[in-house]
């Protein structure tokens, strides 16, 4: 069970980093790299799932709350595009960036507290 833990967690961190990651490749292949972060960003939910299938108290339900709302946010992407407003979008885009950071950290804190209580 703790080793599942450990495995599954190392894979959704694998997949924080490649998403987080998604500004530095940017450069490289706007066009192709959005692909990826949206296709891989659907598949968010079920990484999830694979490592933590119940909601737990404290800070664990914020970091999985911060997670699916940062998933949420991914999925208005495209509504807010077609809605061509302009300011919308770089309040979404803002938005999407601080809570992915946000995760970011909460999930180094959860990294660092997990493995201490291993």
């Amino acid at each position: 069970d703790e080793r599942y833990k450990v495995a599954s967690g190392g894979v959704l961190a694998c997949y924080l980093l490649y998403q987080s990651l998604m500004a530095r490749r940017r450069a490289f292949d706007p066009v192709g790299v959005v692909v990826w972060h949206k296709l891989a960003g659907a598949f968010a939910p079920v990484v999830f799932y694979l490592h933590a299938s119940r909601f737990a108290p404290g800070y664990l339900l914020l970091l999985s709350s911060v997670f699916l709302g940062t998933v949420g946010l991914g999925l208005l992407h495209r509504p807010i595009l077609r809605s061509r407003a302009r300011r919308l979008y770089a309040w979404w885009f803002v938005l999407h960036l601080v809570t992915s950071s946000v995760l970011v950290v909460l999930s180094a804190y959860h990294v660092v507290i997990a493995l201490a209580y291993e």
